[in-house]
């Protein structure tokens, strides 16, 4: 389902949203490293979501504002990615914000514990 046009250097996807494999593989992709590095210099590396309250933050996520899952064709759209520091992100995506900190807590109390999660 997934076409990569390296000659454009887009994915492209056939049929809509992308599948979580996908998803993943689109972000190691070489594409979407160039891409983010050009997007933080673009954006100075300051979350430009503080930086419209006067705070000036260190930005080191690229977020998509409409959900790269939903419109894969606006994967690599300059107009649809924003520079982000982590907690305006983790306000942007609450639902992976609480996964995380479920997942280091599960973690801390298994290093405490002495026992392992499957």
């Amino acid at each position: 389902m997934l076409a990569r046009a390296i000659a454009v250097g887009i994915w492209l996807i056939e049929g809509g949203n992308m599948t979580r494999e996908e998803t993943e593989a689109f972000y190691v992709s070489k594409e979407w490293r160039r891409k983010k590095k050009a997007i933080l210099r673009r954006d100075h590396y300051q979350c430009q979501l503080c930086k419209r309250y006067g705070r000036l933050t260190e930005a080191k996520i690229v977020h998509h504002k409409l959900e790269l899952a939903e419109y894969p064709e606006l994967a690599l759209d300059d107009d649809n990615l924003i520079s982000v520091c982590r907690a305006c992100h983790n306000k942007l995506h609450p639902e992976k914000a609480e996964a995380t900190n479920k997942y280091r807590y599960r973690k801390h109390e298994d290093r405490y514990s002495g026992e392992r999660m499957a």
